[in-house]
């Protein structure tokens, strides 16, 4: 067999063993496949995470995210990193206490990444040495992480939750003299 032949069959031969392309209904089954198996993992995952929030214990919280994740909570700033989204959360736990109960609706992964959509209800209570005026919530509402598979597991690379309670009005203008 002359060199060329040989480059031939040894091309041929590479292209042979390339798996063929998913039809759509393989990739829909694969991906079903993939969501149910992420749903398992994922939920439990979030479920040790709303209590350990709960419990305070925000270096395991932190824990729950990959070292570049970006927390993307209500009226502030995105958290980004693991030291930030520690120093973010630890910040939270010195204004009081929280009870955080979290439902996962629905997951929906494809090969290492996943996103889980659900709902949250959680609790506040003001310490005693809060800033002035902070109250006590009962706050619920939705939330979408984006997971990624890694070798610890899965881990939230981008979170982000808003409120299902409206903001209050904005206070009126004091009265102006003539």
């Amino acid at each position: 067999m002359s060199p060329r032949h040989a480059i031939v069959a040894l091309a041929a031969a590479l292209v042979a063993c390339q798996p063929a392309a998913e039809t759509p209904e393989q990739e829909a089954t694969r991906i079903a496949e993939e969501s149910a198996a992420a749903t398992t993992a994922i939920r439990s995952e979030t479920q040790a995470f709303g209590a350990h929030f709960s419990a305070g214990h925000f270096d395991t919280v932190t824990s729950y995210y990959t070292a570049d994740a970006v927390v993307m909570g209500p009226n502030g700033p995105a958290m980004v990193g693991s030291a930030a989204i520690l120093a973010g959360f630890q910040g939270m736990g010195q204004m009081g206490t929280f009870a955080l109960t979290i439902h996962t609706d629905q997951v929906v992964a494809n090969g290492p990444i996943a996103v889980e959509r659900g709902r949250y209800t959680l609790m506040y209570t003001p310490a005693a040495d809060a800033p002035a005026g902070m109250m006590a919530v009962a706050d619920t509402g939705k939330f979408l992480a984006h997971w990624q598979r890694t070798d610890a597991g899965w881990r939230m690379t981008s979170d982000i939750w808003n409120s299902d309670i409206p903001l209050p009005p904005p206070p009126s203008a004091p009265a102006t003299r003539r």
